[in-house]
């Protein structure tokens, strides 16, 4: 169950790809009034739920969130994103950023960006707002690091790693909450997880679920990365062959 779980991305892939040839047609007759319409809507079904108590219109999140996040990446297969000064990128980075703290300090919203069973409501299912500000400072901060990342790529070694990490991504991505669960049972009856969040212990025990999620998963890799690579389809198109 815990492998099958992470599938839930599929069926919100499947809903905006379908409705892509809209968005992109939105996309280039409005641009950034798209995102800002997304957000708007997301903000709202948020303080019809939680505010005015109206759950039946919270699911609607699902789509609004993921279409905002879907048409981000129109700005950057078009380059404006790209383009955009290095102000834009700044300010979404550290103004997504400091906008996350600020909304998940007011006792409104987890401060955990995935569900974990522990609090009231979860960012993630159905989302709330801070998932499209996640994904603003996340790509800011990306778009900052951009060029010195694109040069350590273009050494050989760091190549050669992202390369063979991609070819077992789907692997890492199946089994990566199997290696969680697996460490949090062993460290659990050791006093491990009992810390309030954001205190001293707290944060010292992140390495602790990290790096002992890491080995875990590095044996799960080694196990099941064969079936990956099995899945695979040759191009057809590839002169290994000749």
């Amino acid at each position: 169950a815990l492998v099958i779980t992470p599938l839930w991305f599929l069926a919100v892939y499947m809903m905006v790809i379908v409705v892509t040839p809209v968005m992109i047609a939105l996309h280039r007759s409005w641009h950034i009034w798209v995102l800002a319409a997304l957000l708007t809507m997301t903000a709202t079904v948020d303080v019809l739920r939680l505010v005015v108590g109206v759950h039946s219109l919270s699911w609607a999140n699902v789509a609004f969130v993921w279409l905002f996040v879907h048409q981000l990446g129109f700005f950057y297969a078009d380059g404006s994103l790209v383009r955009a000064p290095k102000w834009v990128h700044v300010a979404m980075a550290f103004g997504g950023l400091l906008a996350l703290i600020v909304l998940t300090n007011i006792g409104v919203y987890p401060r955990s960006m995935v569900g974990t069973g522990t609090e009231e409501i979860s960012n993630m299912n159905p989302p709330t707002v801070c998932i499209p500000i996640l994904a603003c400072w996340l790509i800011g901060a990306a778009m900052l690091l951009r060029s010195a990342i694109n040069k350590w790529l273009m050494r050989n070694t760091p190549w050669l790693v992202v390369v063979k990490a991609n070819s077992v991504i789907v692997t890492v991505y199946l089994w990566h909450l199997t290696a969680f669960v697996i460490v949090f049972l062993i460290f659990l009856p050791l006093g491990f997880a009992k810390e309030s969040v954001g205190t001293f212990m707290w944060w010292l025990q992140r390495f602790v679920w990290i790096v002992g999620s890491a080995m875990i998963l590095l044996v799960l890799v080694k196990i099941f990365a064969r079936f990956e690579s099995l899945a695979k389809v040759r191009n057809p198109l590839s002169k290994e062959e000749s």
